[in-house]
């Protein structure tokens, strides 16, 4: 909104629209400080706000010095760059605010790592703990795999040091081909922290086949029951040599040479 003193113009408030932008971003900020989530958040998103400030305070000058002509197009083209202006700066805060201090956000609080081997090598699992959400005495959780895919020994397995480093007790079990059950619960008033990070089991498999394959996390129980989850994935690598490397020695012999020209003749 603009007024007409003397011959000249002044600007009066701020654009329409910027009480608004200015209580989503510290409603926003606000809600994620009270999740524990991005600590230094609000600080940011009202050295924005004072940013945006500044701008208006110079368009408020630049008006103060132009004398009133409806008709001057170019007073029409700068207040349209300026507007521009705003709404790039309006833009940059929400973004900075959005990727580069809360992409933690999106990160899985359980995760089970990505891998890539040859066929008969053994292959290393690690599920991991990532800024915990809440302290945690006890847990629960369950690991499906395909038996056609990975073979896993129960006895085959590593304790991670965020267990490692407190007083508790896990158990794992393999209850039935395909399916892993690991259990913990803290002794001694032991307790993972709120935003821990770091490992809780290493699972080594040995891969059989030439399939690509997935380890799921599932049945979630106690204080992770509600936890986002990424789960693991094998990938196969050579996949279509391997498929020809009948004695699995990572070679072509006599074997696969019949073997491909079995194939051939019967296309």
């Amino acid at each position: 909104m603009r007024t007409i003193v003397r011959g000249r113009t002044i600007v009066r408030g701020r654009t329409q629209g910027s009480p608004l932008l200015a209580l989503g971003i510290i409603t926003f900020s606000l809600s994620l400080t009270a999740m524990g989530r991005c600590p230094g958040l609000v600080c940011i998103a009202l050295l924005g706000l004072r940013i945006k400030n500044i701008v208006l305070q110079h368009e408020k000058n630049f008006f103060r010095m132009r004398p009133v002509n409806k008709q001057n197009i170019w007073q029409k083209k700068i207040m349209k760059l300026i507007e521009i202006q705003k709404i790039i700066i309006s833009t940059l805060i929400i973004l900075i605010i959005n990727v580069f201090l809360c992409f933690e956000l999106s990160a899985k609080n359980l995760s089970v790592s990505h891998q890539s081997a040859h066929r008969g090598d053994e292959v290393t699992f690690i599920i991991s703990m990532n800024d915990a959400l809440n302290d945690v005495k006890s847990f629960g959780f369950e690991i499906e795999y395909s038996h056609d895919s990975l073979r896993f020994n129960p006895d085959d397995y590593e304790i991670g040091e965020l267990l490692e480093q407190g007083y508790g007790y896990l158990t794992l079990d393999k209850i039935s081909p395909g399916l892993i059950r690991i259990g913990w619960f803290s002794m001694l008033n032991y307790k993972i922290p709120k935003h821990a990070n770091g490992i809780l089991v290493k699972l080594k498999f040995t891969v059989v086949n030439c399939n690509d394959t997935k380890l799921k996390i599932v049945s979630l129980l106690d204080h992770i029951e509600s936890w986002p989850l990424e789960n693991g994935q094998l990938s196969i690598l050579d996949k279509d040599f391997c498929r020809i490397d009948i004695d699995n020695d990572k070679k072509l012999g006599i074997q696969e040479v019949i073997f491909l020209m079995k194939h051939l003749s019967e296309d």
